[in-house]
């Protein structure tokens, strides 16, 4: 199963399918309804005709406005592409406007601190509620969504782990799912050691900067501690502060779980 889930791509990197990830009661998310990556900026055409045969009918960029100028996404035929940033400025460590590089002229940011943030940030301005109801209210009949940030990592990671959450699917798995992107092209890139390398920057920024780079439970527990102890939980903290109604997540389940096989009803 965990094969299956892989989007095999040549210009995108960390694509997978969140189909088959087993929730509550017998239930099992859906293949090719929810999918997510980095971003599509350098798709070929045939990674754009694969999503098209994994059945992407809607593209979700929670990128800001300037990395989504700097490395537009490759168009989808047949799918719709919406611009809904998680955030509504630069933080370095997650979003990407000039590349990993300026992590050089920066302290390398502490992710467990910042995931700590991100509950209160992505809510801000109705951020995080409309990527999430653009997700739910998506026609899944017509085919799956994507979500996407620049890595694949941490927006769409939290994201990802939100509507997971919402499904019944339970914490270890959807850990298990966020570290798949160190699996999946995230990672340190050769130009950037180099880099540090000339600079003269020492093994402990090194190590920061890898870190910065790779995903770690430590950073998705950070965030879903704020979640728990300062909101709640995740759904008080959709429907409270974020203001999505029960009846969006019912509905969202139904078109998004099916049984596992030999499950009963």
């Amino acid at each position: 199963m965990e094969d299956r889930r892989t989007i095999a791509l040549k210009g995108v990197k960390n694509a997978r399918d969140l189909g088959g990830l087993e929730a509550a009661d017998g239930a099992v998310v859906r293949s090719r309804l929810l999918m997510r990556s980095g971003c599509l900026h350098r798709a070929t055409s045939r990674d754009v005709a694969t999503l098209r045969a994994w059945g992407v009918s809607k593209v979700v960029d929670v990128r800001t406005a300037l990395e989504r100028q700097q490395q537009p996404d490759q168009d989808i035929p047949g799918a719709v592409n919406l611009h809904l940033p998680a955030l509504s400025e630069k933080t370095v460590g997650i979003t990407r406007e000039s590349g990993v590089y300026k992590l050089l002229d920066a302290n390398p940011p502490n992710l467990v601190e910042l995931y700590a943030t991100m509950p209160a940030a992505v809510a801000e301005d109705g951020r995080m509620t409309a990527i999430l109801q653009a997700i739910m209210q998506h026609d899944y009949v017509s085919g799956g969504v994507l979500v996407h940030c620049t890595a694949g990592k941490d927006r769409a990671g939290i994201t990802c782990a939100l509507l997971l959450s919402l499904l019944g699917v339970p914490r270890q798995l959807i850990f298990a799912d966020y570290l798949r992107s160190n699996q999946n092209g995230v990672h340190v890139p050769r130009p950037l050691k180099l880099l540090m390398h000339a600079a003269n920057k020492g093994e402990g920024f090194t190590q920061a900067v890898r870190d910065a780079l790779l995903a770690k439970e430590e950073y998705l527990q950070s965030f879903f501690t704020v979640v728990d102890e300062e909101y709640g939980g995740v759904e008080p903290y959709v429907h409270d502060t974020l203001g999505i109604p029960e009846a969006d997540v019912a509905a969202f389940r139904a078109a998004l779980l099916g049984r596992r096989q030999g499950a009963k009803a």
